[in-house]
């Protein structure tokens, strides 16, 4: 008599905490996409930078190098576009470029805060590779 109840009850048990979990997984799931693509940084950096700013980074500055969105596609060229020839011409940005595997066409964004630092803004296609 008590064993269908108590079979009742153990299933519940069970189906409990993965119905309550599901919405847990699914909110976690969508959220975990923000720190791949973080694409919203190259609004706080300045809209023009010159080619000569670009020239003008020195030997022995500080180059940071980061990547922006990974997986998504990118619909915004950045304050880099036109400066790739530049970027490249600078032996500390494309060395430093180098040292993380990128090249300096995957540059989308640039910050120079002064010529002894700099942080550019990196991202990969994913169409292609």
């Amino acid at each position: 008599m008590f064993k269908p109840l108590i079979v009742a009850a153990a299933a519940l048990a069970l189906a409990a905490p993965a119905a309550i979990a599901s919405p847990a997984l699914a909110q976690t799931f969508e959220t975990s996409g923000y720190p791949k693509c973080n694409a919203g940084v190259l609004s706080f950096i300045p809209p023009i930078v010159r080619r000569e700013a670009v020239a003008a980074v020195k030997p022995g500055a500080h180059v940071s190098v980061h990547q922006i969105c990974r997986g998504y596609e990118l619909n915004d060229f950045g304050n880099a576009a036109g400066l790739t020839r530049t970027i490249a011409a600078n032996p500390t940005l494309a060395r430093a470029l180098a040292s993380w595997g990128w090249r300096p066409d995957n540059v989308v964004g640039i910050n120079i805060l002064n010529d002894r630092s700099v942080i550019l803004y990196v991202y990969q296609n994913p169409a292609l590779g």
